[in-house]
């Protein structure tokens, strides 16, 4: 389903820099924006080049120890004083990651997160045990993976264990060029609640908050003034909506 974002109108000025900063608050995903991440205790973000793209790491700063190696793609969504709280956009299933600073706090070695114990909690998600330990977890945590070419998005309600998935439609059925455009990112709007997100050579845009709906692109600025390829990169993606899906034409 695609929705009415090929007849509604845009968004006021006021609503898209409210949502473009928004996104820009988010660092983007590993490797590429570990630089942005926030430090845990005396632990920081790496990189360590050793191919094509470089590997996210964890270190410990009084020995300068790598103790974790992040997954490709992997976004952190939220930590605290001893926990860090992550999905991986390649895992091939809605996975969430919780890493405990108690962990890695013994690590002498690195240790791959995906093979750290007791850190993969979905889909077979215990909320009970999360929402008792970690009471300050967001309420709806959002997050996106990828099969076969296609992209999913995802929806939890940590309150309430309510799950959402569908695949992206609007960008699967667009014949994307996988390896130029991509989406990046995905979070919760605080204000409104839908679905906010971004990525490369597409527009920054708004989802229902289930997951499953288009609701409209959000144009770019630049200071107070709009950002002309954003306003191209809209018109781009809206034209190519049209071509795909002409019924839903005005």
């Amino acid at each position: 389903m695609h929705s009415n974002v090929l007849s509604s109108k845009f968004l006021t000025q006021s609503q898209e820099q409210r949502i473009q900063a928004v996104l820009e608050g988010f660092p983007r995903f590993s490797p590429w924006g570990v630089s942005e991440w926030a430090s845990i205790g005396d632990y920081q973000w790496t990189i360590v080049v050793g191919g094509k793209v470089p590997d996210a790491v964890l270190y410990r700063e009084t020995d300068h120890a790598a103790v974790l190696e992040l997954p490709r793609y992997t976004n952190l969504i939220y930590q605290n004083a001893d926990s860090m709280f992550f999905t991986c956009a390649n895992d091939g299933v809605p996975i969430l990651y919780i890493v405990r600073r108690s962990q890695v706090d013994k690590f002498l070695e690195p240790v791959p997160m995906k093979k750290l114990a007791g850190s993969t909690y979905f889909p077979s998600l215990d909320r009970i045990e999360i929402i008792s330990e970690f009471s300050d977890l967001p309420e709806v945590i959002v997050g996106h993976y990828l099969i076969s070419n296609k992209y999913f998005i995802w929806v939890l309600n940590t309150r309430t264990g309510e799950f959402d998935h569908h695949p992206i439609t609007w960008f699967n059925e667009s014949s994307p060029d996988l390896g130029f455009e991509s989406i990046e990112l995905v979070r919760i709007d605080p204000k409104t609640n839908l679905i906010i997100g971004g990525g490369a050579h597409i527009p920054n845009f708004v989802m229902s908050a289930d997951g499953s709906t288009l609701l409209t692109f959000v144009r770019n600025h630049i200071d107070q003034e709009m950002e002309p390829s954003s306003i191209r990169l809209v018109e781009k993606w809206t034209e190519r909506l049209q071509k795909l899906q002409p019924s839903y034409l005005a």
